[in-house]
């Protein structure tokens, strides 16, 4: 039989249904006992003969083995940097028609994090696998396999590779109240006192984006990115106002968390682990790949941010007239104005995005002189009824829920709610979509 794709899937298709049939008849397949040993044993040998059957026809040929290490590649750096940010501070810190941004930037890297989030953008996947699957906590070190030698990654190590402050305070809830206050209306966006534990588009966008930047390259910890905690808060003040603060012991202590198997924290930190093990003679570093470019916030990607979160913010002056005639049942000319949009359309100097095309459709259907081609049913998912308008309903409610985290001092927010279905919380790899 060939190597195809379709002996892989019938090949492996046959080890699920050996799987199942061990399952469902444990007394002729299982040892006496029938303990759950034994039922995590089985399924384990059925895996690993699983990927042993895909691996082997896949990589018969040539084509196949790029194959499988481009996708088992491709998996895991997607693990790694699911909640990640770099900074290329070079870029950033030439925008000059964002004061607000710039500003901000500069205060991160006086700080004291510019080579800790500016660090070289290299993925090493193996190493990175290796080190999460045998990382231990033994003191105040860590310590773990790496192709087969043993590492250990020191708080004074981790801190001088990265040049980070082991001063200042490590607690963010002693950040003084007096410089909290302040920044809630500092960071609002209209010059109002805000919560400290509110949503962050009522933030500057400098400050939405200075949010992002500590809960996916800093904090990683569970939770709406919609929303801004206490904690988070209180590190953009300590950030803002230049309050001292002991990065290397605060940076640590996360990787610490990420490690131990005790807590279910989110595993980064990437491209910094692979600077320490880079920086480690005894270890064979293997190829790296570079960090996705859509996630290295650079002068073209913040202005992206900047552009995107503007036009969700508005709600034009003529749009809100509009709303109110049809609210209030004022007559409006209706006839004028949609011609007037037409005409807008096929004017070439204008850049008018192109519409109305079922309402055309039926214009040239009207006309006789005309032959019509087959035409395409408009997207069901496109139409307004009573189901879309309920499920319009229902997201946008569980948007607005979302509002309390499940970090401390905020409400949980149910499992089934955490979509990122809120255009206010646009990652950066989106931006791609919208420069292209």
């Amino acid at each position: 039989m060939k190597n195809s794709f379709a002996y892989v899937s019938i090949t492996v298709g046959r080890c699920s249904i050996k799987k199942t049939a061990l399952l469902a008849s444990p007394s002729r397949h299982m040892l006496r006992g029938n303990s759950d040993a034994c039922v995590s044993t089985t399924i384990a040998l059925l895996t690993i003969t699983k990927q042993h059957c895909l691996r082997h026809s896949i990589s018969s040929s040539p084509k196949g083995t790029d194959l499988l290490t481009h996708s088992l590649h491709s998996q895991m750096a997607s693990a790694f940097i699911t909640y990640s940010y770099q900074i290329n501070f070079e870029s950033v810190l030439m925008i000059h028609d964002h004061e607000g941004m710039l500003n901000m930037f500069k205060a991160l890297e006086a700080s004291g994090l510019r080579k800790f989030l500016g660090c070289e953008s290299i993925l090493y996947e193996k190493e990175l696998g290796d080190f999460f699957d045998t990382a231990l906590i033994q003191g105040e070190d860590i310590t773990g396999v790496i192709s087969g030698k043993f590492v250990t990654i020191s708080p004074t190590l981790f801190s001088t590779v990265f040049d980070l402050p082991t001063e200042g305070i490590t607690n963010f809830s002693e950040v003084p109240k007096d410089k909290v206050y302040d920044g809630r209306s500092l960071f609002s966006q209209k010059c109002l006192q805000i919560d400290v534990h509110g949503k962050k588009k009522f933030m500057k966008h400098e400050f939405r984006l200075l949010n992002d930047i500590l809960a996916k390259a800093i904090t990683f910890k569970a939770g709406s990115f919609d929303s801004v905690t206490v904690e988070r808060f209180q590190m953009m003040t300590a950030i803002q106002y230049g309050l001292k603060v002991n990065w290397g012991k605060v940076l640590f202590n996360v990787l610490k968390d990420m490690v131990d198997r005790t807590q279910k924290k989110a595993k980064g930190f990437a491209e910094q682990i692979g600077v320490l093990f880079k920086g480690i003679p005894a270890i064979p570093m293997g190829d790296g790949v570079p960090f996705p470019s859509a996630k290295v916030l650079s002068m073209r990607t913040v202005h992206t941010y900047i552009v995107t979160n503007t036009t969700i913010d508005s709600v034009t002056v003529e749009r809100f007239q509009m709303m109110t005639a049809i609210q209030y049942g004022l007559k409006v000319n209706w006839g004028k104005v949609l011609f007037n949009v037409l005409k807008d359309m096929v004017d070439r100097t204008q850049k008018k995005a192109k519409g109305f095309a079922e309402q055309i459709g039926v214009l040239f259907k009207g006309i006789p002189a005309i032959p019509m081609g087959d035409g395409v049913p408009f997207p069901s998912a496109k139409v307004l009824s009573m189901r879309t308008v309920h499920t319009y309903i229902v997201t946008n409610t569980t948007i607005d829920a979302r509002t309390e985290s499940e970090e401390p001092g905020m409400a949980k927010t149910p499992k089934g709610m955490k979509k990122l279905s809120s255009a206010d919380e646009m990652p950066v790899d989106m931006f791609a979509e919208f420069t292209a």
